[in-house]
């Protein structure tokens, strides 16, 4: 009996997850929503898009500065 539980919530838990998304920002989609929701859903997008490429290159820039002042101080 609770197995059959379990997989009834997690099956009633995936049919009704598409109208907790009714936010999508792609499809300029769901009731409602005005100008400045979509602006902000597309600019947190950006952001989060872009944050790979700023801490591999923060990595990458303190990498090299250690690199170089060990290159210094072994002159």
């Amino acid at each position: 009996m609770k197995n059959y539980f379990h997989i009834t919530v997690l099956i009633l838990v995936v049919l009704l997850l598409p109208y907790a998304a009714d936010a999508c920002p792609l499809c300029q989609g769901g009731a409602g929503y005005n100008q400045q929701t979509l602006t902000a859903y597309k600019s947190v997008t950006a952001v989060l898009a872009s944050l790979p490429l700023v801490m591999g290159g923060g990595i990458y820039w303190f990498i090299r500065r250690k690199f170089r002042n060990s290159e210094k101080e072994k002159e």
